[in-house]
């Protein structure tokens, strides 16, 4: 399984659209002060899903844009609790999290941690640097910030699992009339600062951060499956588990050092960009290297997919789109191209045990995949680095992100890819490590006039696609940033304002974990539901704002207790 991009804004937009960023425009990350998002003539998964009926719900790590029209709840979901971008992307509370955003926000005129590490002190002098304390969102309402990436996970699985379970029914479409259900929920885990619950700590069998952090990711996912089967939904429910990009190498490899924050490439190694042949740097984050865009996924329907199956056609998550809004009995609009295709026929043909050959099929096989060009590179005009042909992958232009330590960037330290011709092939040589010689090698010739000829037509069919024409525009006050408190440097929401640090949000280690991850459970998840009420009856005109922020005080002194 390929991601449709190998960083966070671009994956998730080919994620929920089904077309990739030649397409939408989304080719780079939206940011703390981006004014827009995902372009709203795209249409996302959940809008496409309304009309059969479905109930929605976005728990997690947005990042399509954070003003009102482009948040979850514009998008298609009825409901959003979580952050709008990377949860490194401003200061935080909590008790541990290792970046340089970590710790305690000050509300000194510097922050903790200051200065940075890479030397920019603009960072670390609080919102007017651009850089508010990271928000949590309630729908369009900021209800606690900085966040608590301490108690965040814990928060986030309690909301998605009584979503899970107010939908219980022996299967949708009974007589109880419950409705089907999506759920989408980006986690946060494991991006840096990879912060977790205090009661994961020094848990896992390597007793390091990141592996401690991945405790915490299974619990959350296990619970998300003990619900589904609660609910009686476990053979009426498709889960789909995967990652949006491959490792932030600059982070360090976690299985190569303790401290690290990175996870590993295993074999996807992108050898010749390393050496000095390629240039050096990292292969992973950031790069059309297989280390970039080449990830793990599992699916999972029991009595539908055949459990312990391991499958090696070349799939992508554009390919998410078109199969689960053909399961739900919708169409794809015919208005615009979707560069992924409906893996029904592969995933559920034969009883679940997918086609016996099903190459020779377009509708159930990629043989192409085209890599985006690395973002934030000086040439970001050019649209596709790679573009692979069955077992092949051609290189038409390549570069290297920052290796573990090294000084930031994300294509090349001039950013400027390297223009050169490279083909592999990924069934001998995973690695990356080896070209074939085109004029020797018959089988590579022909991978590279194959892939000329796709790049070709692609570049072709985008001049008369549907364009998103997704923008970009930064603000430069307070005003266009996601700030619950702009008198803060943190932006802290006070007291009468917000703060969801009531359930949780002590930065104190012991106060943390008697507050427990079970136990909040319960009181977390009525107040998110007593806000978004309160929130409702202030945009209807029933409250006016102090009766709301009087109301709201007391909903969360109320569950504090």
């Amino acid at each position: 399984m390929h991601a449709g991009a190998s960083v966070c804004t671009p994956a998730r937009a080919a994620i929920l659209t089904g077309r990739l960023g030649p397409r939408t425009g989304v080719k780079k990350n939206f940011a703390q002060s981006s004014l827009y998002g995902l372009s709203l003539t795209e249409l996302t998964l959940p809008e496409l899903l309304k009309p059969q009926g479905y109930d929605t719900l976005a728990i997690g790590k947005w990042h399509l844009g954070h003003s009102d029209e482009y948040q979850p709840t514009s998008r298609g979901f009825d409901g959003w609790y979580g952050v709008p971008y990377s949860w490194d992307l401003g200061c935080a509370d909590g008790t541990n999290g290792v970046d340089w955003h970590d710790g305690v926000c000050s509300t000194s005129h510097k922050r903790y941690g200051c200065p940075t590490w890479w030397g920019d002190d603009n960072m670390c002098k609080g919102c007017a640097a651009q850089s508010p304390g990271i928000p949590v969102f309630l729908d369009y309402t900021i209800v606690e910030q900085p966040a608590n990436l301490s108690m965040l996970t814990t928060h986030m699985t309690d909301y998605a699992t009584e979503f899970i379970r107010a939908h219980a029914t022996t299967g949708a479409g009974d007589a109880d009339g419950t409705a089907p259900f999506f759920l989408y929920y980006p986690m946060t885990h494991v991006h840096a600062p990879v912060a977790y619950h205090p009661k994961y700590t020094n848990t896992s069998t390597a007793q390091s951060i990141f592996a401690d952090s991945l405790r915490e990711l299974d619990a959350s996912m296990g619970a998300i499956v003990d619900a589904v089967a609660e609910a009686g939904q476990t053979d009426n429910t498709l889960i789909i588990f995967t990652s949006d990009n491959g490792p932030w190498n600059i982070k360090c490899d976690w299985t190569e050092r303790s401290d690290g924050l990175s996870g590993s490439m295993g074999p996807y190694l992108g050898a010749y960009q390393t050496s000095t042949l390629g240039g050096g740097g990292a292969t992973g984050k950031f790069t059309s290297w297989e280390g970039g865009h080449r990830m793990p996924t599992f699916m999972v329907w029991p009595g539908v997919i055949i459990p312990g199956r391991v499958d090696n056609h070349l799939l992508s998550h554009t390919d998410i789109v078109p199969t689960v809004v053909s399961l739900a009995g919708g169409e794809l609009p015919t208005d615009r191209i979707y560069d992924g295709v409906d893996l029904g026929p592969l995933l559920f043909a034969n009883g679940g045990a997918g086609e016996a050959d099903a190459s020779e099929d377009p509708y159930v096989y990629h043989r192409y995949l085209l890599h985006d060009i690395a973002p934030y590179s000086l040439t970001e005009t050019d649209n596709v680095q790679a573009v692979r042909v069955g077992d092949h992958k051609v290189f038409f232009s390549h570069c290297g992100a920052s290796a573990c330590n090294e000084i930031y960037y994300t294509c090349s330290r001039d950013g400027r890819p390297t223009k050169r011709t490279l083909v592999f092939d990924l069934s001998a040589d995973p690695a990356e490590s080896s070209p074939l010689e085109v004029l020797s090698d018959s089988a590579a010739a022909l991978a590279l006039v194959e892939a000329r000829t796709v790049l070709r037509d692609f570049e072709m069919s985008l001049e008369d696609d549907f364009h998103g024409n997704t923008d970009f525009s930064h603000g430069s006050h307070p005003d266009s940033w996601p700030c619950c408190n702009p008198d803060n440097l943190s932006c802290r929401c006070g007291e009468s304002v917000g703060a969801l640090g009531a359930l949780g949000g002590s930065t104190s280690a012991e106060q943390v974990r008697d507050n427990g991850a079970v136990g909040v459970g319960g009181a977390f998840v009525g107040l998110v539901e007593a806000l978004r009420e309160l929130a409702t009856a202030k945009a209807e005109g029933l409250l006016t704002q102090s009766e709301y922020d009087g109301l709201r005080q007391a909903a969360m002194v109320k569950a504090k207790q």
